[in-house]
């Protein structure tokens, strides 16, 4: 026994060695007792300035279990941010056995301790703290809190008490058909915000959420049958195809174009019924198909989008087209341009920068029908939007230039330049609509949003030159940095407007910027 406890002290005093290697073995080695004894040393090895010691020490904690997990609810209010919050990854990997204490620590009264263990409780995710959490959404503090941790633990009997607080996100989570009515509600008289969510909950349910979809789509008294297409598409349901095919036939440009994105999000399943749409007499309507097709990017597609190629007697048609059959079969782009690129001849098509240019911003309606995420989508051609984009001015001259910058998305030009692209046949690029105000609110007529279709690979951060620039600060280190941006020339799809996979900046060919 003298024995054990000896060579136990030898290894706890090689938690404070000066190699990190011998730290974290020694770390290591305490989690084989597994008692009481190693428990306060491992704690203090939390903090050690070394992730690999901190990490294997909180693996120790969770192996010891049950006896760890007093000693760790008092560690979460260590003065060591590193104790504390390692302490508390430990104590979620422990699991089960840190419930009970974890819940009676719900009524302590330092509130950020109190924060941490309900979002712990929804890590852990046991039936156990479904009660106690809802206790904690009368709390209009830990409301939020209380209500995302009982998303993550999914059971039901949080569902009337999310509806009451209108948790629309945690009953998305839970996916509970019983909340379908509420959400339903929530689609048609709740804020925008609220609206949203009801539609991104609705369609985390599920199957059992398409039918009241199907129907409220065809509620011509509902404002936002776009967001009851976005819900459809989100269910990814078969089921949902049909309703989304029909609606892609609404007047509403808006409930079109959500249809659209819907489509493209339900992927492989809706390829056959997408197909015979290509036959529509309405030409918007082939072009959106022609578009969703090129982004599932089924081969299926294939030949009968090159039939609408080659026949379709709408010029805007036969473009979509093109580039959908290029996503599809990216050689064609190579065979049909046989160029090849060098990285000098590429040059970024960017804001000046100067405060004396015209600059504008997007007037915040846009977000009534576009969700953040999507506006990338728009500036990279994956979309177009389904009305004017609207613009008013914020800075500079009162005149707008050939190009106008808009903060922070992107770049409308103007009638002059887009006559231009099109009189020397550039590729890679198309324009949307967008109706521009000068300072005074008038509409300034003959500007077009411009995007960029054509594409190149990733980043290749490996090929950037490093430089090594002062510091800006007196006598402090110098900052290392890779200057430029780089890719893999034989990815390049042979555009003259491209960008690439990963980054949104404009990229110009030589040719272009003649």
């Amino acid at each position: 026994m003298l024995l054990i406890m000896m060579n136990l002290a030898e290894i706890i005093k090689d938690l404070h060695h000066d190699n990190w290697r011998v730290r974290r073995d020694a770390v290591r080695a305490l989690g084989q007792w597994a008692d009481a004894r190693v428990v306060f040393p491992l704690i203090s090895a939390l903090g050690d300035e070394e992730w690999a010691v901190r990490q294997s020490a909180v693996e120790a904690l969770i192996k010891i279990g049950r006896t760890a997990v007093e000693p760790l609810i008092n560690a979460l209010t260590s003065e060591s941010w590193r104790i504390s919050r390692k302490a508390e990854e430990a104590l979620v990997g422990i699991g089960k056995p840190a419930v009970e204490p974890l819940i009676k620590m719900l009524n302590c009264e330092n509130v950020g301790i109190k924060t941490r263990i309900i979002s712990m409780l929804g890590e852990i995710g046991d039936p156990e703290a479904v009660m106690p959490l809802i206790k904690a959404l009368e709390d209009d503090f830990f409301r939020p809190y209380a209500a995302a941790a009982l998303g993550k633990i999914r059971d039901k009997r949080a569902v009337p008490f999310l509806i009451k607080f209108n948790e629309v996100t945690a009953l998305g989570e839970i996916g509970d058909p019983s909340a379908i009515p509420f959400l339903l509600t929530m689609l048609k008289d709740g804020s925008w915000n609220n609206r949203c969510l009801a539609a991104e909950a609705l369609g985390k349910i599920g199957n059992a959420a398409v039918g009241p979809l199907a129907t409220s789509i065809k509620n011509k008294e509902l404002n936002d049958r776009g967001l009851v297409a976005a819900a459809l598409g989100k269910t990814g349901a078969k089921e949902a195809i049909e309703p989304l095919i029909q609606a892609l036939k609404d007047k509403d440009p808006v409930v079109r174009w959500r249809s659209a994105r819907a489509l493209s999000e339900l992927g492989h399943a809706a390829v056959g019924a997408l197909v015979k749409l290509l036959e529509e007499t309405d030409s918007d309507i082939r072009m959106r198909v022609a578009e969703i097709l090129g982004k599932i990017g089924d081969k299926r597609a294939i030949k009968p989008l090159n039939e609408l190629f080659q026949n379709d007697l709408r010029e805007e048609v036969k473009k979509v087209a093109g580039e959908a059959l290029s996503k599809l079969i990216p050689e064609r782009t190579s065979s049909l341009t046989g160029n090849k690129l060098k990285l000098e001849d590429v040059f970024f098509l960017t804001n000046p920068g100067s405060g004396r240019f015209f600059k504008a911003t997007i007037i915040n309606d846009i977000f009534d029908f576009f969700e953040l995420k999507e506006v990338n989508d728009l500036i990279r051609g994956e979309t177009r939007p389904p009305v004017p984009i609207r613009c008013r001015y914020v800075s500079g001259r009162l005149a707008p230039e050939d190009f106008v910058w808009v903060e922070p998305f992107f770049c409308p030009i103007s009638e002059r330049v887009r006559s231009l692209l099109l009189e020397h046949k550039f590729t890679g690029w198309r324009t949307f609509p967008v109706e521009l105000y000068d300072k005074f609110g008038k509409l300034i007529e003959g500007y077009h949003g411009l995007c960029v279709t054509g594409r190149a690979g990733s980043v290749d951060i490996s090929r950037a030159p490093i430089a090594v620039l002062p510091s800006v600060v007196p006598e402090g280190e110098p900052e290392i940095i890779k200057q430029g941006l780089y890719f893999d020339e034989n990815t390049w799809d042979g555009s003259d407007f491209f960008c690439l996979k990963d980054h949104n900046d404009y990229l110009i060919t030589r040719r272009v910027s003649f």
